[in-house]
């Protein structure tokens, strides 16, 4: 938009409105900058989630952050979101366990959103011995 604003103000001839987008260039090139950072950066370790031992969950809640996090995985992959899911595990974790995931969510970077959940999934899947009957 701001590069749009700044080639037709210069193409008509608006020598004042071209100067202001002209001054704008530089924040809006350092926030790019910094979204690109942020994209790079690695996906921050999910380890402000509860574990699955919390026993401010129960066994059913658990069982729901699991299938929401397994529901959510293909819409990732697919480029969609679950809006179910994503209710599920907001009702259950805290905001900054849910935190980069949502940052990539509202970005639509559904690669870096797969990695936030596999950190996730890694979390709240139970040790084999845990599964043994």
């Amino acid at each position: 938009m701001l590069f749009d604003g700044l080639e037709v103000a210069a193409k008509a001839g608006n020598a004042v409105r071209a100067r202001e987008r002209l001054a704008a260039l530089p924040a809006a090139l350092a926030a790019v900058r910094q979204a690109l950072a942020e994209a790079d950066a690695p996906a921050p370790a999910a380890a402000a989630a509860p574990s699955p031992a919390d026993p401010s969950l129960s066994a059913a809640q658990q069982a729901e952050v699991r299938q929401a996090l397994a529901q959510l995985v293909p819409a990732c992959q697919a480029g969609e979101l679950a809006d179910a899911a994503l209710a599920t595990l907001a009702g259950h974790l805290p905001p900054s366990a849910l935190q980069p995931l949502q940052a990539a969510l509202d970005r639509f970077d559904f690669e870096r959103a797969q990695r936030c959940l596999q950190a996730l999934q890694a979390q709240w899947t139970p040790p084999l011995e845990d599964m043994s009957p």
